[in-house]
């Protein structure tokens, strides 16, 4: 083989590790990715999924009507974050539901009222806000306490927030595990002025 055609084809085979190296923050494959079309058959079933779970979980009744807008993101299955809009009796409401997908099923982590104001999510401009921090190790520690895990929080990364009923935090965190240093997505759910932190979702950013 030619040098020419060795040094491409050695090209071609090492651009997706290159890729995966520049993911540790998410860019690529740990990142979320636009859903080119919501009203795609099996979107729109992870949808009906999170409506039908939600109904279970809280004795709701809510009716689905349409996905809004969605994302995904590629783990060891694949994480979907759904704008949905429903019928609750005779009010048409929109939340966000995250639905995390394998092959042994679906599960939903997440279902939360989306705030009425034009944007939705903001940016924190300071992670390092002592509240901002407070709840990140409130995140971390939680997952360790409901997967025996023990990770340790090291810092906020970045974040936003929602206001809704309460406030959800998504926040990009850097966690230590054992000797390595890894990233996740934490998404809380505080009510302030009572007190109550839930975590509803804790995911790898790669």
């Amino acid at each position: 083989m030619r040098p020419q055609y060795l040094l491409l084809v050695l090209s071609v085979l090492l651009l997706p590790l290159c890729t995966v190296a520049v993911d540790r923050r998410g860019l690529f494959v740990g990142g979320w990715t636009p859903i080119k079309d919501p009203n795609d058959p099996h979107v729109v079933d992870i949808a009906l999924y999170a409506v039908t779970e939600y109904n279970k979980e809280s004795n709701a009744t809510l009716k689905f009507e349409s996905v809004i807008k969605g994302e995904t993101q590629v783990l060891d299955g694949i994480n979907y974050r759904l704008d949905v809009t429903v019928i609750g009796g005779s009010e048409t409401k929109d939340y966000e539901a995250v639905v995390y997908e394998k092959p042994s099923g679906l599960n939903l982590t997440s279902f939360k009222p989306l705030s009425i104001l034009p944007g939705g999510w903001k940016p924190i401009e300071n992670p390092k806000d002592p509240h901002v921090v407070e709840i990140a190790q409130f995140a971390v520690s939680e997952y360790d306490n409901e997967s025996n895990a023990t990770l340790k929080f090291e810092r906020v990364i970045q974040g936003e927030t929602q206001v809704v009923d309460g406030i959800n935090y998504r926040l990009d965190v850097a966690v230590i595990d054992g000797s390595e240093t890894e990233d996740y997505e934490a998404v809380v759910y505080e009510i302030p002025w009572e007190g109550y932190m839930n975590l509803t979702s804790f995911t790898p950013l790669y």
